[in-house]
C-alpha cells in the first residue's frame, strides 16, 4: 500500500482515517476470496462431493436443515465420504481476537479440515479460496461443528435430521478418496489413504523419525474427534487410520501451543 497523503490539518484524525482505511481494505478482501459477489449475506455454501457445489439460497424466514442445503447443491454424489463432512460457522466474537494463531496452533479438529481441504479439487470448491479461509481461521473468525454422520446419511431420527444451517455456513462433503495428513512440529506430510494401514505405517512411510518423548501424538478423527495416540516405543498400539484423518507426531513441547488453544 501507497504512503497515505492527507492536507487535514488534525494528525491524529489523519492517522485515524488511514488505519480505518487498512482495515476496510483487509477485510474486504478476506469476504470477497471467501464470499464471491454473488452470495448474500443470508446464504451458506455446500462444497465437494455434491452434484452442483456452490451457493445455497433460501429466504430470510426459513432457514434450512442440513438435509435441505444438500438438496439444493443437486444432492450427493456416490462418492461422498459422510464421516468427513465439515461444517463451518462463522464466530461473532473470535475467541484470539487482535493475535493471530500460528497454523500449528490451531484447533485440531480446524487442522483436520484444512488437510482435506488441500487435497480437494478446484471443481469440488468453485469459487473457494483455501488461503483466504487459513487466515480468517488463524484470526479465530470460525469454528467447527460437529456433524453426525447418520445425519447425512438418512440414517438418523428426523428429531437430529432436524439440524438447522445458519447465514454464512460453510459445509463440506469430502470424497471417499481423501487421503491421509501428518504434522510434526516443522512439516506437513500428505499420503494417500491406504486400505489397512496402521498408524506407524503412515508415520514410516514419510520417514518421521519413531518418537520417543516430549510432546504429544494424536489421531484426529475425521469428523473432527480427537483421540490419544499410543505410538511411543513403550506403548506402541496398533491403531487403523480411516481416509480423511490427521495424525499428529509429537507436537506441543516444541511450538509452545496451550492445551486450551488445541481443544477448542
Amino acid at each position: 500500500m501507497g504512503t497515505y497523503h492527507s492536507h487535514l490539518p488534525n494528525q491524529r484524525v489523519n492517522q485515524l482515517f488511514k488505519k480505518i482505511g487498512v482495515i476496510y481494505a483487509f477485510v474486504s478482501t478476506l469476504l470477497t476470496g471467501l464470499y464471491p459477489s454473488t452470495a448474500s449475506a443470508s446464504d451458506l455454501r455446500v462444497y465437494g462431493a455434491v452434484h452442483q457445489p456452490g451457493v445455497v439460497e433460501w429466504g430470510a424466514e426459513h432457514a434450512p436443515t442440513l438435509e435441505q442445503a444438500i438438496a439444493g447443491v443437486g444432492g450427493l454424489r456416490d462418492d461422498a465420504f459422510l464421516w468427513g463432512a465439515i461444517l463451518l460457522r462463522s464466530q461473532a466474537m473470535p475467541s484470539q481476537a487482535g493475535a493471530a494463531q500460528s497454523l500449528q496452533c490451531l484447533p485440531w479438529r480446524l487442522q483436520q479440515a484444512l488437510g482435506v481441504l488441500a487435497q480437494m479439487s478446484a471443481d469440488d470448491l468453485p469459487g473457494f479460496s483455501l488461503e483466504v479461509l487459513t487466515a480468517q481461521m488463524q484470526a479465530g473468525q470460525w469454528q467447527r461443528v460437529f456433524v453426525n454422520s447418520l445425519i447425512l446419511g438418512g440414517s438418523a431420527s428426523d428429531a437430529a435430521g432436524s439440524m438447522v444451517m445458519q447465514a454464512g455456513d460453510v459445509l463440506v462433503i469430502p470424497r471417499r478418496s481423501i487421503g491421509v495428513t501428518q504434522v510434526t512440529a516443522k512439516n506437513t506430510y500428505q499420503l494417500p489413504y491406504r486400505p489397512g494401514w496402521l498408524a506407524h505405517d503412515y508415520r514410516r512411510a514419510a520417514r518421521i523419525g519413531a518418537p520417543w518423548w516430549g510432546g504429544v501424538d494424536r489421531l484426529i478423527l475425521p469428523d473432527g474427534q480427537a483421540h490419544l495416540l499410543n505410538a511411543r516405543f513403550w506403548n506402541d498400539h496398533p491403531t487403523a487410520v480411516p481416509p480423511g484423518a490427521l495424525l499428529v507426531w509429537k507436537v506441543g513441547a516444541q511450538t509452545g501451543c496451550s492445551a486450551q488453544q488445541r481443544s477448542q
